[in-house]
């Protein structure tokens, strides 16, 4: 899991949802040099799985994150939250989902 939060938020939050089982690892906007809407912590995720931009999908909910996503060269499954999307996101996400109940049906 990435996120843009610090490392310790990551872990409280996905340990208090009960998400934490479902991750390997967290990965943290600490650890990069430049936070989204840069590519960085994406491409820091890919290089750390060893696993190819064409090989992954990323499921965001806030434009920064879209942004530094499809920058990272991923596709991109929107799901809207809080924030609302502007066309620009909207053009850079390959699906957009109503809520990640949706997200079992794509795997």
């Amino acid at each position: 899991m990435t996120s843009s939060a610090a490392t310790e938020t990551i872990v409280q939050t996905a340990r208090a949802t009960g998400i934490d089982q479902y991750f390997l690892d967290f990965i943290s906007g600490e650890e990069v040099a430049h936070n989204k809407p840069a590519p960085d912590i994406y491409l820091h995720s890919l290089a750390i799985t060893q696993a190819a931009a064409s090989d992954t999908e990323v499921f965001e909910d806030a434009p920064t994150g879209i942004e530094a996503a499809a920058s990272a060269g991923i596709d991109v499954i929107v799901v809207p939250d809080w924030v609302p999307l502007d066309l620009q996101a909207r053009q850079l996400a390959v699906k957009i989902i109503s809520d990640l109940k949706q997200a079992v049906a794509l795997l």
